[in-house]
């Protein structure tokens, strides 16, 4: 008998969503004429504003308290060491005054602006504002959705460059019953850059409040766009190259669950990924566990050895945003041969 705590009952009530509320389609309906250069509040030029590097990142953030925190500037290092200039856009209600100088000196580029439209209109914004995006050799969104890198920029960097592909991201997903790739970590190539359907699909990117919509018209559209005009979709961590891992393992939680829905993976999967060698944690692992991980007082020793410099960092912003967070900081981590 399946109890509201089961695992697929929590999944389908995550999942299915009650209908658009009338008053977010009224809303949505006044922002059809507002930009989204309209909602940068603030922009700093970084200590070395021209170009620097021939690789973009376009780094979108928010933080409840305002905070930059030191292991989001540490992926912004390891981006830089990678040959990326990073373009960082918040929609935090504040920055503080201390991190956006610390951002400086690692970003070209960092904007603060009114949360509208989630991280594809941070991403449009960044791109709005360097006028010579379309240059670099290659373009790539990420978030602090995900700690990490617990390995080396790059060596991932390689990893892509060898890759044949035009579209690479970190993870594909088949939710919503369509194959595409998660936005947290997708790099276009130069390929994709120079056609007119790509520069089209960020110049008509519009507002939405509505984190479906977004989903829906943005995260998957844009990777169905790029199958639809002849760039192939790629992941450098398959779905079903992780879920064969799953089915391998006799204890798997979630098997029902994998059996019958293309499930994300970076949350049902996560410490399978990281075994794997995947370089990131999806952040509400460590936050909310909303699928109640039975893995997750592991979550230190599962990190590599290259990784856990980041770990005092993530310690201690847990401690700053996670009141409850004492069962996970005194997790034991055990010796890295036990790795």
């Amino acid at each position: 008998m399946l109890t509201v705590s089961h695992p697929l009952v929590r999944w389908l009530r995550f999942e299915f969503k009650h209908p658009q509320p009338i008053r977010l389609r009224l809303a949505e309906f006044k922002l059809r004429t507002t930009s989204v250069s309209s909602t940068v509040r603030e922009s700093w030029a970084g200590f070395r504003s021209d170009r620097q590097n021939d690789r973009l990142c376009l780094f979108a953030h928010f933080d409840v308290q305002g905070r930059i925190d030191p292991w989001v500037i540490f992926h912004i290092r390891e981006l830089a060491a990678a040959g990326f200039d990073v373009a960082l856009v918040s929609t935090s209600s504040t920055l503080d005054s201390a991190d956006i100088e610390v951002a400086r000196s690692v970003c070209r580029l960092v904007v603060h602006r009114t949360n509208i439209g989630l991280d594809f209109a941070s991403w449009k914004a960044g791109l709005d504002l360097l006028p010579d995006a379309w240059e670099y050799r290659g373009i790539l969104i990420t978030n602090d959705s995900i700690f990490g890198p617990f390995r080396s920029m790059k060596l991932v960097m390689a990893d892509i460059d060898r890759h044949a592909g035009n579209v690479i991201g970190m993870t594909d997903s088949y939710e919503k019953h369509v194959h595409h790739l998660q936005s947290y970590f997708v790099y276009f190539k130069k390929p994709v850059l120079d056609a007119v359907f790509f520069k089209d699909f960020w110049r008509k990117l519009r507002l939405y409040l509505d984190k479906e919509k977004i989903i829906d018209r943005y995260e998957i559209g844009v990777s169905e766009l790029c199958v639809r005009n002849g760039f192939p979709i790629h992941a450098l961590y398959e779905y079903w190259s992780v879920k064969r891992i799953a089915d391998g393992v006799s204890d798997f939680q979630y098997r029902e669950l994998i059996n019958i829905a293309g499930i994300n993976s970076t949350i049902f999967m996560w410490d399978l990924l990281l075994q794997a060698g995947f370089p990131y944690l999806k952040t509400e692992i460590l936050k909310i566990n909303r699928m109640d991980s039975r893995q997750l007082p592991r979550w230190k020793e599962l990190i590599p050895v290259d990784g856990r410099p980041l770990i005092p960092m993530i310690e201690s912003f847990l401690r700053r945003t996670k009141p409850d967070a004492s069962g996970l900081l005194l997790a034991p981590l055990r010796a890295p041969d036990s790795v």
